[in-house]
């Protein structure tokens, strides 16, 4: 009576089963060995009861909720008899391949569940838990972001260490309560600019160790509560003009462990952790716990190979001059080489480039058509006439009169004139 489990020779201990919980007793008379049969009844009486003293139990002192540690037991299934007022429901390290949420329904003071280190496959959205806070998935084998429908108040996510390679647009559109999402170590290459659509209160995203090779423009759109952004150690080479949203600060941004290339397109990056260089971390695990470190500068180039190694915030000019635009004009200000067509014209091209001094230049078959210039006018060369030699006796004799032809005799051409030499000068008398 009173729960009391018989067992057989001297000394025997008598053990109660209530709520999953296991109590000693104090030492009590052996019982008889005329009881087998009602101790066989007792032992499948409590294996059909699921085991509950697999779980251990105890009040958390931090969050002040009932505890209950079902971790590492090689449970298959959720145990069935779980105390209702459980809060904390510790689940990890078992082989709980398939969950459904239909296994939490009673638990209607669930507020934290870990199913991490499972093998989990599949978790079904049978019914909400509308009290789960903190859910820990990492360390299993989910393909596909599970419905999340059922957890509407979530605070934190774990998804970390999967096999998740792809997200779905909105997939988290119903968790606007979600202030911790973790990512981390799964095979993403590629995310949907709406991936995280909907997570106005999101602070802390962490996408670092996965193989990202690109992110698109408008990811972070939305975000504006966002303060730590995790990106190490992906396959990211840039990062797109406008990346970050303009005047939003964040408090830890990590980079490093990715193959920036460093030509122009890395300009806006580096512009970037210049004007927010206290917001650029560094983390290692320590010994005993995860060191973070302000080092802007390790946020390294990796190609071309030249640049190896050289910090991306000291921002070297030769990134523009690597540009498929040509270089850079003498203001500093990027030299942009229009695309032209066939019925472009120089003139057309250089004054796009050289905007707004207008360069007229003409087409070939402008100069072909063209006509010559006439030769400019020349004056009529001066004529110099000899004066006669004079005497003391002799009058100078009258001019013949001059006519228009022996005018018109006296006037070089303008070959002559080119050609003739200068005139000496006058003989004078003695």
């Amino acid at each position: 009576g009173g729960g009391r489990v018989c067992q057989g020779g001297e000394g025997g201990w008598g053990r109660r089963l209530w709520k999953g919980r296991t109590h000693s007793l104090q030492e009590e008379p052996p019982c008889p060995m005329a009881c087998p049969s009602a101790l066989l009844i007792l032992l499948a009486l409590a294996g059909a009861l699921g085991q509950p003293d697999l779980c251990e139990y105890e009040t958390n002192r931090i969050k002040d909720l009932l505890q209950a540690s079902c971790a590492g037991k090689g449970l298959t299934t959720v145990p069935s008899e779980l105390d209702h007022q459980t809060g904390i429901l510790l689940l990890g390290s078992n082989r709980l391949a398939r969950v459904s949420t239909a296994s939490f329904r009673p638990l209607r003071n669930l507020t934290d569940l870990d199913l991490s280190r499972n093998g989990l496959g599949e978790l079904e959205a049978a019914s909400p838990v509308p009290s789960l806070q903190e859910l820990d998935l990492s360390l299993n084998a989910l393909k596909s972001l599970p419905s999340l429908l059922a957890f509407p108040n979530l605070v934190r996510l774990a998804l970390g260490h999967n096999a998740l390679s792809r997200l779905p647009e909105g997939g988290f559109h119903a968790l606007g309560q979600l202030v911790d999402l973790e990512l981390q170590g799964n095979q993403l290459q590629r995310l949907p600019e709406g991936a995280f659509a909907g997570l106005a209160a999101l602070k802390d995203l962490d996408l670092s160790d996965n193989r990202l090779v690109a992110l698109p423009p408008e990811l972070l759109a939305g975000l504006t509560a966002l303060n730590t952004l995790r990106l190490e150690r992906n396959r990211l080479r840039s990062l797109p003009e406008g990346f970050f949203p303009e005047g939003q600060l964040f408090a830890y941004v990590y980079l490093i462990g990715n193959p920036w290339l460093c030509d122009c397109a890395l300009e806006y990056l580096s512009n970037w952790i210049n004007e927010n260089s206290f917001s650029v971390y560094t983390r290692v695990q320590g010994p005993e716990k995860e060191i973070t470190e302000n080092e802007p500068e390790n946020v390294t180039c990796h190609n071309p190979p030249e640049k190896l190694g050289h910090p991306i915030m000291d921002a070297p000019i030769d990134f523009h001059l690597e540009c498929r635009s040509g270089g850079l004009r003498g203001d500093g200000e990027e030299i942009v080489v229009p695309q032209t067509d066939p019925g472009q014209t120089i003139s057309d091209v250089l004054s796009t480039l050289f905007s707004p001094t207008t360069i007229t230049v003409p087409t070939a078959t402008e100069v072909q058509t063209a006509p010559a210039p006439s030769p400019p006018e020349l004056p009529p060369a001066p004529t110099t006439a000899t004066p006669p030699a004079l005497s003391p006796t002799t009058a100078t004799p009258s001019p013949s009169p001059t006519t228009l032809d022996s005018l018109a005799a006296t006037v070089p051409t303008a070959t002559e004139v080119q050609t003739a030499p200068a005139p000496s000068p006058p003989e004078l008398p003695p």
